[in-house]
């Protein structure tokens, strides 16, 4: 074997030994064996591949360390795993190295390629997107920070730069960057900011009352966790909030699309739905939170929101 084949043999080894080394020391016990098994078949193969021809050996010591075909599909750690939470471990796509699963875990720390998206991550965590944009878990926020960390994320993962890679990080790149921009447009919306810590509170509101999907105005992207029905729906929307709903849209059509009256009716509105974020940010952010006035309020701040949309399309 000549020098240079000996040295990316010893070099290779002493990879597959640091990644094996490291699993060991960071998986858990059943994951760990799963590592193992995988960065002992690669081994196998690379010490196979490099007695072979001299084509052979110039093609195999360009390929990066892979799990087998069980473990390839593990970015992140299986529902098994779940009882470990923050000492989860997951394996890269790549170079089969370990790597904890977090929030804002995008690279690999070994071979620097761009790791797939946690798909459990979002349910798992009910905070999820306040971690994954750096912003603190509350309902009142500075939006200047959360745009500033959504950009520079985006600049880091926006799939343009990911345009020379291969197919699979160019995959990964654009679903990070789809879950940050969901992310940030739940964060920075007061109406969907509320019901997404109400969701991950186990206290949401009824689809019916804008929670969920198809929920009109204000919809969002935290789920069905913990949304309301029928009896509750009813007493989370009392009659004098239809009544006044009702009230207002009477005025908006009686105003004939008259500029004046529909300005004032905007002002109104708007400072009824200013009054809303002011209501949550005390129940939402106190100690303990008050999950039921922040439930009223959002309902009523959903229907808010609605009007607001009829007096901007009749304006």
């Amino acid at each position: 074997m000549s020098r240079v084949g000996s040295a990316r043999r010893l070099s290779r080894d002493a990879v597959v030994a640091a990644a094996r080394a490291a699993s060991a020391a960071a998986a858990p016990a059943g994951h760990r064996a799963s590592v193992v098994r995988a960065v002992d078949a690669t081994r196998a193969s690379s010490s196979s591949s490099s007695s072979s021809s001299s084509s052979s050996t110039s093609t195999t010591t360009t390929r990066r360390l892979r799990p087998d075909a069980t473990t390839r599909w593990r970015g992140f750690a299986s529902a098994s795993d779940s009882n470990h939470d923050d000492d989860r471990a997951a394996v890269c796509w790549s170079c089969a190295a370990p790597a904890s699963s977090s929030a804002r875990r995008f690279f690999c720390d070994a071979c620097g390629v761009i790791l797939p998206v946690d798909p459990a991550a979002s349910t798992r965590d009910p905070t999820f997107y306040f971690s994954l944009l750096s912003v603190p878990a509350r309902y009142a926020l500075n939006l200047g920070d959360l745009e500033a960390s959504m950009k520079t994320l985006q600049k880091a993962l926006h799939p343009d730069k990911f345009s020379a890679k291969g197919e699979t990080e160019r995959a990964h790149s654009a679903a990070h960057a789809s879950l940050v921009n969901a992310a940030y447009a739940t964060l920075r919306d007061p109406l969907r900011r509320a019901k997404y810590i109400l969701a991950g509170r186990g206290a949401g509101v009824a689809e019916d009352d804008g929670l969920g999907a198809g929920g009109g105005e204000g919809g969002d992207d935290t789920g069905e966790r913990g949304t309301s029905t029928g009896a509750d729906s009813k007493r989370l929307v009392p009659p004098e909030l239809l009544m006044e709903v009702m009230e207002t849209r009477e005025a908006i059509e009686d105003a004939a699309g008259d500029a004046d009256t529909l300005r004032r009716l905007r002002d109104a509105n708007d400072a009824e739905e200013a009054a809303c974020r002011e209501a949550l940010a005390r129940a939402l952010d106190g100690e303990p939170m008050d999950l039921e006035t922040a439930r009223r309020v959002t309902v009523k701040m959903t229907y808010l929101a609605r009007i607001r949309t009829e007096i901007t399309e009749r304006s």
